[in-house]
């Protein structure tokens, strides 16, 4: 019978919903949070489906998980699967070294970070039969953000509709996790490869949260710059390039399609209609938060393009940009 013992590598808004779903299906649950945060999960957590509740007036109080903040601690268990639910600049600057000094058993490492050097830097540290590979599906937040109300301050989340979480890696591991995610009610798949799935959505992405932070994160401010859409073409194209050449792959049709004035207008026009909360406001919090990882992300696209002689010339712009923003 498999171990059911999960590590969880932080207790924000995609480790505590991931964690929610694997203690619904009977998994024992443990955070690895830092010592400052511990008295804030004492008494558990309230967390928000926005799938069955929009007007986020039902929480859901969640309390079944145990929580550590000192390695010394993990040897108490044997652990069976181990998520790393951080930003990339937090997982490049994870002290692996003492961690896994105290980690018995075998257990599975499962990726979600999005940046191309995450896979290549875990693979340093791991085999890579250890590693699965997945992809986040889900949105979820602090709530309330500034234009919402609760009961009880938490975490919201949404599982878009037709949008499982897809995971790749050794066949026995991956059909483990896959299985232990659909335990939890978290639809999932099997992927021939998510890194290469994610390349170009992930490229895509940044280049949009980048723009709209220089749009001061209005969507009608973005929509009437031809200056600033002109930047997020040529941003975007510069990805793409790179991306092209450092993994000899070709952008999906559909982005190509889509990287019009006329659509991106279009898509950021109609998109808020079908979002069950403020799409606006969420991306600013969001991405305000983790801007250390957007610039992170936009320096190995900026390097790999260096080392593939593609022009970086619209990057570097860019990050200089967000580096003194707000400065």
């Amino acid at each position: 019978m498999m171990n059911k013992e999960i590590l969880i590598i932080g207790a924000g808004s995609v480790g505590i919903v991931y964690g929610y779903h694997l203690a619904q299906a009977g998994f024992s649950v443990t955070f690895l949070i830092k010592e400052k945060y511990q008295s804030d999960l004492e008494k558990g957590t309230f967390l928000y489906n926005l799938r069955k509740d929009k007007s986020l007036k039902s929480p859901i109080h969640f309390k079944d998980f145990a929580t550590v903040f000192s390695f010394e601690e993990l040897k108490l268990k044997e652990w069976s699967q181990i998520y790393f639910c951080i930003s990339s600049t937090a997982l490049h600057s994870f002290d692996f070294k003492n961690f896994n000094e105290n980690i018995k058993g075998n257990p599975t490492i499962i990726k979600l970070q999005p940046g191309i050097e995450d896979l290549k830097y875990l693979q340093k540290i791991y085999p890579s039969k250890k590693i699965i590979e997945g992809m986040i599906s889900l949105i979820s937040y602090p709530c309330p953000l500034p234009t919402e109300q609760v009961k009880q301050a938490g975490t919201a989340f949404w599982f878009p509709p037709f949008s499982p979480t897809p995971f790749s890696g050794e066949k026995s591991r991956r059909n483990e996790i896959i299985q232990t995610f659909k335990a939890g009610g978290i639809s999932s798949s099997s992927s021939k490869n998510v890194f290469k799935d994610a390349l170009f959505p992930s490229g895509f992405l940044s280049g949009l949260v980048c723009s709209l932070e220089l749009a001061n994160w209005k969507f009608s401010e973005l929509k009437k710059s031809k200056k600033l859409l002109n930047g997020f073409f040529i941003l975007n194209n510069e990805i793409f390039e790179i991306l092209e050449k450092e993994y000899d792959s070709k952008r999906p049709i559909i982005l190509r399609l889509i990287n019009r004035t006329w659509i991106i207008k279009l898509l950021l026009s109609i998109a808020p209609k079908f979002i069950p909360f403020d799409l606006e406001t969420y991306l600013k919090v969001h991405f305000s938060k983790v801007k250390d990882q957007s610039i992170f992300h936009l320096n190995n696209y900026k390097d790999a393009g260096n080392k593939n002689g593609v022009s970086v010339q619209k990057l570097e712009e860019v990050i200089n940009l967000l580096e003194n923003k707000d400065a």
